[in-house]
């Protein structure tokens, strides 16, 4: 299955909620793919930035170089896996 990760599940995986982790855990172990579309990302970046959120916007980064990122445009979006 595919799954798209929205803002507030992109929130609760910042601020270390166990719940959400255990489940994304869980989701990528079954071998389900997890995704988030631009919109979210910027979304994410956006308001981290405007709340000058510095530390929570470089575990966002950090969360993003633990992922596969694949930017893709048109009919494509970005594809976000936790290894």
């Amino acid at each position: 299955m595919i799954y798209a990760l929205d803002s507030n599940i992109i929130s609760y995986l910042l601020e270390d909620d166990k719940k959400i982790n255990i489940q994304v855990d869980l989701t990528t172990k079954n071998g389900d793919t997890l995704i988030i579309p631009p919109i979210v990302d910027y979304e994410i970046r956006r308001g981290l930035l405007a709340a000058n959120y510095l530390k929570k916007l470089r575990k966002y980064e950090l969360l993003q170089d633990k992922a596969y990122l694949i930017y893709m445009f048109g009919e494509k979006r970005l594809k976000f896996m936790l290894r």
